[in-house]
Formats: C-alpha cells, sequence, structure tokens
C-alpha cells in the first residue's frame, strides 16, 4: 500500500508566542517602566485605546483599539496564527 503524499497546501509555520491577558500586558509594561501613554505614543495611538484595551473596555475588534491589542500581544496579528490559551474549564 503506497503512502499519500504530503499536502502541497500545508507550509511550515513556528508556533505564536503566548497571547497575553489585559493583565499581563500591563504587569509587563509596568516591569519594563513604560507607562501606558508612553507605549500609545511610540505606537502611534490613541491613548484611551490603550487604556480600555487594558481595562477590559475593548475588545480590540476595529481600529484603533485593534492595533492596541496586537501591539499589546493580546492579540495574534491578522494572517498570523493565534494560539489558544487553555482555559480552566473542564479541569
Amino acid at each position: 500500500m503506497a503512502s499519500k503524499p504530503a499536502p502541497r497546501h500545508k507550509r511550515q509555520t513556528k508556533p505564536s508566542a503566548h497571547l497575553r491577558t489585559a493583565a499581563e500586558a500591563k504587569a509587563w509594561l509596568e516591569s519594563n517602566g513604560i507607562s501606558q501613554a508612553e507605549f500609545a505614543r511610540s505606537h502611534g495611538l490613541p491613548r484611551m485605546a490603550v487604556v480600555d484595551t487594558l481595562r477590559g473596555r475593548s475588545r480590540g475588534l476595529r481600529g484603533d483599539h485593534h492595533t492596541a491589542a496586537i501591539a499589546l500581544g493580546m492579540k495574534a496579528a491578522p494572517g498570523e496564527p493565534a494560539r489558544a490559551v487553555p482555559s480552566a474549564k473542564g479541569r
């Protein structure tokens, strides 16, 4: 019996890094001595887009909030595979 050839569309990708929660992103900023306003300025974002994303007021679906979530490591960039964080449910 002959083995099946590997599909051509499958590409090699390295696993993406762990996506941060809002609390982890905020802790990362604090541990690196970066204020939320400074982070926003350095990424060309409105300060409130960063603040709202870190506070959980925005889910980062569109626009500046989406860009802020990507820059903070809370969402994968478009086109990159996202690695889900295991939930505590079912444990």
